[in-house]
């Protein structure tokens, strides 16, 4: 007898588990379709930072008076693994967003009001100045305070290089001839453009996209990364799990399709069949963090 005709819905099932994801967070997810359901999904993932507690490594920086009060509160959740997102971009609250200057030096800024605003009382009131920061799963790397139209400020990436160059390691270009005139430093250009673009330090040391860089298109190179990991994930499932219920018994070969799903469990995700409900197969390398 010939192999049933396979039908997949596993890219439905997980834009489910996304849209329930996102609606939990606070986002209107009317209108989207599975692709852009996921797209979403990890386009709010890829900017939000985990609530858990951080050290906080401060650059020699000096805090104007006024922010004083706003940057203690915002180190003080820091440090107390509190949720950062009422203090960071506004444009969080967009489920689909590119923040450029993340997305290619992987800085956040963060706001240092000290009350809900008055439009949107799930984040704090916005402020002039902003603190930029890099975040990663211990710590909390101030680099100073900046103005809306800091960016693209080469000084951002020189800050850190100079107090946390073990961040930038893995981004150093060596052998390249880097012009003595750059006429796009300290623009937004290369950005807008979704062009990768080097940047030299203080002491010659080249980086290109600490963040992990944009794509033409504009979203992240991190975000495109990992949907084309999950739709690679999704082409393992088809080709390997049909095998896999055929060894233990031969109900499969006697049916003439199945369709294939996914299923959250509280071990993390199955796939199954219809077909066949009550057989399922942990899916260990696909998961839906929590936003």
């Amino acid at each position: 007898m010939s192999a049933p005709e396979v039908r997949s819905l596993l890219k439905e099932c997980y834009a489910d588990f996304c849209r329930v994801a996102l609606s939990d967070a606070g986002y209107s997810i009317d209108g989207l379709d599975p692709s852009s359901l996921i797209l979403a999904y990890y386009s709010v993932l890829h900017r939000s930072i985990e609530a858990r507690p951080r050290k906080v490594l401060r650059a020699a920086y000096e805090t104007p008076k006024h922010l004083l009060e706003g940057e203690k509160i915002l180190l003080q959740k820091v440090e107390e693994g509190e949720p950062l997102r009422p203090n960071q971009s506004r444009k969080l609250e967009k489920r689909l967003y590119d923040d450029a200057m993340f997305n290619d030096w992987g800085v956040h800024h963060f706001h240092l009001g000290t009350v809900p605003d008055t439009k949107n009382s799930r984040i704090v009131r916005g402020t002039e100045e902003i603190l930029f920061a890099t975040v990663t799963e211990n710590d909390f790397y101030a680099i100073g305070i900046f103005g809306h139209d800091s960016w693209t400020e080469e000084s951002v990436l020189n800050i850190v290089h100079e107090n946390w160059p073990e961040l930038l390691e893995s981004f150093v270009v060596r052998e390249i001839i880097f012009p003595e005139s750059n006429s796009h430093e300290g623009s937004n250009l290369p950005r807008q453009a979704g062009v990768n673009a080097v940047s030299k330090r203080y002491d010659g040391t080249i980086h290109m996209s600490p963040g992990g860089g944009v794509t033409c298109s504009g979203h992240s190179e991190r975000i495109l990364d990992s949907l084309m990991k999950l739709d690679r994930d999704f082409r393992h499932i088809e080709k390997n799990v049909p095998a896999e219920f055929a060894s233990i018994g031969n109900e499969l070969s006697e049916l003439e399709s199945v369709t294939f799903r996914l299923a959250k469990c509280a071990a993390g995700i199955e796939v199954f069949i219809d077909e066949l409900p009550n057989i399922r197969f942990s899916v260990n390398f696909i998961s839906v963090p929590k936003i």
